[in-house]
């Protein structure tokens, strides 16, 4: 499951994050050239996908575990099922070499659009593409966690042993809970969602219930539970005075102190 660092910010899949301390750790043991393996990684769009590949790319970097020769030490890119799409992103990966013949870094491919071609002319352009570029750069292939075994499986074969499949990546209610109070502007999160803020943390039958009421409200206002998706529903709330009164109003009036100006009683003075 995902995991969260300090400030609310997603840290990568603890089976992924193990993989690439491995990876880093191997590397800079026996200062080894040889690249790390491919990765291809089941989670939907929307959820991080391009968090993730920075964060491995940076992490791999700074432990010089594989070859970095052009400006960016990742590239981001998104296919459709076209051979022109294919192409386009052949083009991108080229121009991005810069300093040399190959890219040599890390490539986030987003791929769900060529799934159902893969066994069509479309999918015979995007392995051909793959098998060039996965001679010099390290490759993270990104599908739906919903994506079908064949289809993985598939991918697999035609890769070969160079490429590592993990698990789909998915978000329980709870996760989704705390990212959403996470993504909370400061300016309306009152005090009291500290502890819904930290996993793992104690909390009080008040701030049971808080999560309680905000989970309901995910549920009734966001359909697609995508990290995206949370972050624009709980900012939302900034401009959203009802919902807002609703899921913080009680909690915000127990936590206000009054402080009554207290005037000392005088007494009249004696006229002159």
């Amino acid at each position: 499951m995902i995991k969260q660092e300090v400030g609310n910010q997603l840290a990568l899949p603890e089976q992924i994050a193990a993989f690439v301390e491995r990876v880093c750790e191997k590397q800079n043991l026996h200062s080894a050239t040889i690249r790390p393996p491919h990765m291809l990684i089941p989670l939907d769009s929307g959820n991080g996908r391009s968090r993730m590949a920075r964060i491995i790319a940076k992490r791999y970097f700074e432990a010089k575990a594989c070859a970095f020769s052009s400006r960016d030490i990742f590239l981001d890119l998104t296919m459709s099922g076209t051979i022109q799409s294919i192409n386009e992103v052949n083009a991108e990966i080229q121009t991005s070499a810069e300093y040399s013949n190959h890219f040599q870094g890390v490539i986030a491919l987003n791929i769900d659009a060529i799934l159902p071609h893969l066994g069509d002319a479309s999918g015979a352009k995007f392995f051909e593409l793959v098998s060039k570029i996965k001679k010099h750069a390290t490759l993270m292939l990104f599908v739906p966690a919903e994506c079908s075994q064949k289809h993985l499986d598939l991918i697999v074969e035609r890769i070969g042993a160079s490429i590592i499949s993990f698990p789909a990546t998915s978000y329980n209610d709870k996760e989704l809970t705390r990212l959403f109070c996470g993504f909370l502007p400061p300016a309306i999160s009152p005090p009291g969602l500290q502890a819904t803020k930290r996993p793992g943390s104690s909390k009080d039958g008040e701030s049971t219930k808080l999560e309680e009421r905000i989970g309901a409200y995910i549920s009734q206002s966001v359909r697609n539970k995508t990290i995206k998706n949370i972050k624009e529903a709980a900012e939302a709330l900034f401009f959203n005075d009802e919902a807002t009164e609703m899921l913080f109003g009680g909690l915000r009036k127990s936590k206000e102190t009054v402080v009554t100006r207290q005037v000392p009683a005088t007494t009249p003075a004696a006229p002159a």
